[in-house]
């Protein structure tokens, strides 16, 4: 009952407001996708600022944030496309039914894989260290906050981590009355599908169902992915914002019939990457930088209301975010142990180098085959022709490209062990970028039926 209400409920009321009338096939999965990871967004904010503010009755958080979610999303109602604005690839021949099954025997894949963890119900290291241990922690009662976080008590393990996903999983065991680790297991599998949802519904609304399939297969048939999704770390759940808060930017900017709507759902999910890992506040920064000349190409006067939306939209996840880091969190251990290191790191080539191989090996440990593979792909068919592809993978590939450069910037300024850093946090740091890779990549190839009228 409790993953009814808490998942399921904000859920359908979220794909209500967000779906509009005679929305087609695509478009409403892709308002599901949003609808899913906007409902545990959101529920996490609600949540965690009554609890904060003393209210711990589960009526009057359930009350509260359906009042709360549906006032935070009725602006963003009716997320429409403008009509013929691209050119999709249709399904023809043998890949109508090639790729759903195709889908269908990744996912099988993808499940059996995943439930290898079923033997660990508390996740992996981080999990019980850091996440899990937080929401217990949150999950007794704002009393117990301040011994647990601020320094100079018990201080927990990292703990100005951002509390999307133990809020989440807080909440979740405050409907339930009990703290069943298999929660957490839930909510990482939620946004983990949520996740292939979003990738595979974005290059659909751009490109057409075959593209869509695709996507959604490369990426559910990662291991590397599927694996972290079920070690209950937060990983998985800031590639989903960052990649929906770029999926709505790139709808905004290439499909959008009202674009201030669509740049209102980028501003939100990138406010709850923010709250979700401390990688989410560059994500936050990296968003407003990119989005902001776009929506002004006509002058402010013209596209005040679109940048207005994206700013409002991200103040639900950073007002809970600032008041946590500015009431319980201690300072950042990266940013606390700098010192006069700093500038031998700055000038040390071969720091360089380490990190470029370093972050190379990380890639290669995330994609794989999927290193040969999709150029691979990219060479026999071509790119597409259809400006909404192009432009939206150009956006994506500026977006992505600033955060790896952020990630490059944090090694070479780390406190920590270079070589310790690389190996414990690389790969994972790659895989919040890898969603968005594939959208980029998929947006910009050729569909092969695309390919294929060309080459006629």
């Amino acid at each position: 009952m409790s993953l009814i209400w808490g998942l399921l409920v904000p859920t359908a009321l979220l794909c209500w407001i967000l779906t509009p009338p005679g929305a087609g096939a695509m478009l409403r999965l892709l308002c599901l996708a949003l609808a899913m990871g906007l409902g545990v967004g959101l529920t996490s904010c609600v949540w965690f600022a009554v609890h904060a503010g003393g209210a711990v009755s589960s009526v009057t958080d359930a009350v509260v944030e359906i009042g709360a979610v549906a006032l935070l999303a009725l602006p963003l109602r009716g997320l429409r496309l403008a009509p013929a604005t691209t050119r999709q690839a249709v399904l023809r021949g043998p890949t109508r039914w090639a790729l759903p099954v195709l889908l269908v025997l990744v996912l099988t894949w993808a499940i059996a894989q995943a439930a290898e963890f079923a033997s660990a119900p508390h996740g992996s290291w981080d999990a019980i260290a850091i996440w899990n241990l937080h929401a217990r922690v949150l999950a007794a009662g704002p009393a117990t906050w301040p011994g647990f976080f601020l320094p100079g008590e018990t201080c927990a393990y990292h703990a100005d981590y951002p509390l999307l996903l133990p809020a989440t999983v807080a909440r979740l065991w405050s409907f339930s009355g009990d703290t069943s680790p298999y929660v957490a297991a839930v909510v990482g599998a939620w946004l983990s599908a949520a996740t292939v949802l979003l990738c595979g519904a974005t290059v659909g609304v751009l490109r057409g169902r075959g593209p869509a399939l695709l996507a959604a297969v490369t990426l559910l048939g990662t291991g590397f992915f599927v694996r972290q999704s079920a070690t209950q770390y937060a990983d998985v759940p800031l590639s989903y914002f960052m990649l929906a808060a770029t999926a709505a930017l790139v709808v905004a900017e290439t499909t959008a019939e009202r674009p201030a709507r669509w740049l209102g759902v980028a501003g939100l999910c990138a406010g709850l990457a923010a709250w979700t890992k401390n990688e989410g506040a560059q994500f936050a920064i990296v968003l407003i930088v990119v989005a902001t000349p776009v929506a002004l190409q006509r002058g402010w006067r013209a596209e005040w209301r679109r940048v207005a939306a994206l700013l409002a939209g991200l103040l639900p996840g950073l007002a809970v975010l600032t008041y946590f880091k500015l009431t319980l969190a201690p300072a950042n251990d990266l940013v606390a142990g700098q010192n006069a290191a700093l500038l031998l790191h700055l000038l040390d080539p071969t720091r360089y180098a380490h990190i470029v191989i370093g972050l190379a090996r990380a890639i290669g440990r995330v994609a794989k085959v999927l290193l040969v593979a999709l150029p691979l792909y990219a060479a026999a068919l071509g790119a597409t022709r259809v400006a909404a592809g192009r432009r939206g993978a150009r956006l994506t590939a500026i977006i992505y490209g600033l955060m790896l450069a952020g990630y490059f910037g944090v090694f070479l300024l780390t406190p920590k062990p270079l070589a310790w850093h690389l190996n414990t946090a690389a790969a994972r740091l790659m895989l919040q970028l890898f969603p968005g890779a594939l959208l980029a990549v998929f947006l910009a190839v050729a569909a092969p039926e695309e390919a294929s009228a060309a080459a006629g």
